[in-house]
């Protein structure tokens, strides 16, 4: 849940368009009001209503005629598809129509379930989760066949399509259970056991980047303890997703966009991809070039979890996820990025510089940074705000406390492994902001008082449906600077003091904002070293060159993923170049590792035409505007 509103009970007019030029890729699929795409749905009973939901959220969002082939079947598995997709076999009789409607879907999304997809040498127990018992055997190695599986069914599915533009989806399978697996003390186990089969997936959606949609994440929250069902995305029965639920995942899969395209898998003997499918994958969407620091580094990963009480804050509770170069454990296989819990330090390279986040950024990224070399302390259960309040200021609190509990003391198990003398921040969205803010960034209560009831032309241009501005804490500034404490107000300038410590050396904001609280002067305070990426189709995209233009700091670089929208942190392709980026930029200026310096660099950005250094050219039609 990065994005800060995912719905929002009021409604909001789009009235600018980004004409960036050069930077939006062309769409191979037919458009306008006479074009036909036909979108296939291929899942067990946890898809049941997506394809309608889906079908009507493209034609409102494209314009065109959804023809749906709806093939969400109960307990529909990996290997019952991979049979009919191979053989052209089934007793199914609906799904004797899978080849065919695949032959010609512009749109396939899919989810099915792991259940005959198992290797006797290592099996796989989820029944036991279902009814609320711990289970036997759950491994990251339990989910390896299913992943040969669910690769094989791409690979068919392109070799159906025969290299035309096509629009892949691939996700996961949410939690209904919180509430009986917590009652019968088996939530952790039986999360893992979730987590684990969610990896699986991504994983094959991964080897053809295939974008992947976690349900588990947006259902169930970055920890994965919140109940859908509260959420109402359950239906009555505890378990099938509800028409909102349904209606939240098409929205979600909508916000990741239409990007077209798939690449090749490396293709191994019994994976089902052999040079046919290859061949075919490798004409829709070629790599030119690589990101070498998005693979896994040397390091395998640990996390462990701890619980802290800011005195300062009215005991404010603050927990914090440490992640953390871990020793391998004996004996494992499977993603080198997959997370251990209480994994024994690896010290061969500490003490390793540390990064600084929500926990809700961390799950994306850390492990990739932790695999090269760094720490990550991360604050739980900060989360997006709707509208501004004391979140503004008590999130980048929260952060800095975390970061002088890592420093104060060896953490329990940890002692000697962190480097908090040489800490970056990194956030996404909301914790982009909270990013931005600890860069040196200093409030100006004068500029966003004056913008209260009515905005300026420049705060107006850059609202939007995803904008968090706000003229609340303006009707009860008083109690809301109070609030905040007079070391951060108090000045002879009339900017707040910055919320930042003399550790952090380099921020990186993805996707953020916050001109409106920061305005002009406060932006010309930032003092660090700071990285921006965000997506040219992100509503946030003005925010953010705005922002970037103003920032004090001579050390800065903006990259533009284009044709992306703020929903790329669920596109596994773009979060690994996050990842690349991340690795590039702090290696540098917290490693002191001169030699990553090309790999964020304008010369780097230029061989990827989906890439652009900088702002795009912006032609702005009409102003932005929220309305109730």
């Amino acid at each position: 849940m990065f994005i800060r509103t995912w719905f929002r009970t009021i409604s909001f007019m789009v009235i600018t368009s980004l004409l960036l030029a050069g930077c939006a890729p062309p769409s191979e699929l037919p458009q306008g009001p006479d074009a036909v795409w036909h979108l296939v749905v291929i899942g067990d009973s946890s898809l049941w209503g997506l394809g309608k939901a889906f079908a009507a959220q493209i034609e409102k969002d494209v314009g065109v005629t959804v023809v749906l082939q709806d093939f969400a079947l109960p307990a529909l598995s990996a290997g019952t598809v991979l049979q009919v997709l191979q053989t052209g076999e089934t007793s199914n009789l609906r799904l004797q129509a899978l080849p065919a409607a695949l032959k010609e879907a512009e749109v396939v999304v899919m989810f099915v379930n792991p259940l005959d997809s198992v290797d006797p040498e290592k099996p796989l127990d989820l029944d036991g989760c279902f009814v609320s018992s711990a289970p036997s055997s759950c491994e990251p190695a339990s989910f390896e066949k299913w992943t040969t599986d669910l690769k094989a069914i791409w690979a068919e599915i392109l070799k159906l399509r025969e290299g035309q533009p096509t629009i892949l989806r691939a996700t996961d399978l949410y939690n209904p259970l919180v509430s009986p697996w917590n009652e019968h003390g088996v939530f952790e186990a039986c999360t893992e056991c979730w987590e684990n089969m969610s990896d699986a997936a991504r994983l094959a959606a991964e080897a053809y980047d295939i974008p992947f949609l976690s349900r588990l994440d947006a259902f169930n929250g970055v920890s994965h303890d919140e109940d859908p069902r509260a959420k109402g995305y359950i239906r009555s029965d505890g378990e099938h997703p509800s028409d909102l639920g349904c209606q939240y995942t098409a929205e979600l899969l909508s916000q990741m966009g239409y990007e077209l395209g798939a690449r090749a898998a490396n293709s191994q003997e019994g994976e089902g991809t052999g040079p046919q499918a290859t061949a075919i994958v490798s004409q829709v969407a070629p790599e030119p070039v690589i990101f070498p620091l998005s693979e896994p580094g040397p390091y395998h990963v640990g996390k462990r979890s701890f619980a802290f009480e800011d005195a300062s804050r009215g005991n404010r509770q603050v927990g914090i996820t440490v992640w953390y170069p871990a020793v391998q454990p004996v004996g494992s296989i499977g993603n080198p990025l997959r997370v251990g819990i209480d994994l024994a330090p690896d010290l061969s390279g500490a003490p390793y510089p540390l990064i600084l986040s929500s926990t809700k950024m961390a799950r994306q990224l850390a492990p990739y940074l932790i695999s090269h070399g760094f720490a990550w302390a991360s604050v739980d259960r900060i989360d997006y705000y709707s509208w501004m309040c004391e979140e503004m200021f008590e999130q980048p609190l929260d952060i800095l406390f975390a970061l002088d509990q890592v420093a104060a003391s060896p953490l329990e198990g940890l002692e000697g492994m962190i480097d908090a003398e040489h800490a970056g921040v990194i956030g996404y969205s909301f914790d982009g902001y909270n990013a931005l803010a600890l860069s040196g960034a200093r409030i100006d209560p004068e500029y966003y008082l004056a913008q209260c009831p009515t905005p300026d032309a420049t705060t107006e241009a850059v609202l939007s449906g995803l904008s968090a501005f706000d003229c609340a804490p303006a009707g009860a500034w008083g109690a809301f600077a109070a609030h905040a404490g007079e070391a951060i107000t108090a000045s002879e300038d009339g900017l707040w003091q910055p919320m930042t410590d003399a550790r952090i050396r380099a921020v990186m904001p993805l996707a953020g904002e916050g001109w409106w609280l920061f305005g002009e002067r406060g932006l010309s305070a930032v003092d660090r070293p700071t990285l921006i990426l965000v997506a040219t189709q992100d509503q946030l995209y003005l925010e953010n060159a705005l922002i970037f233009e103003h920032l004090g700091t001579p050390d800065k670089a903006l990259i533009s993923f284009v044709g992306q929208d703020h929903m790329m942190v669920y596109d596994g392709k773009a979060v690994a170049r996050m990842a690349h980026f991340a690795v590039a930029f702090f290696g540098y200026h917290l490693q002191g590792r001169q030699d990553l310096a090309w790999y964020f660099s304008e010369d780097f950005v230029a061989q990827h035409v989906d890439l652009a250094w900088g702002v795009c050219q912006i032609g702005v039609v009409g102003p932005l505007k929220v309305t109730e």
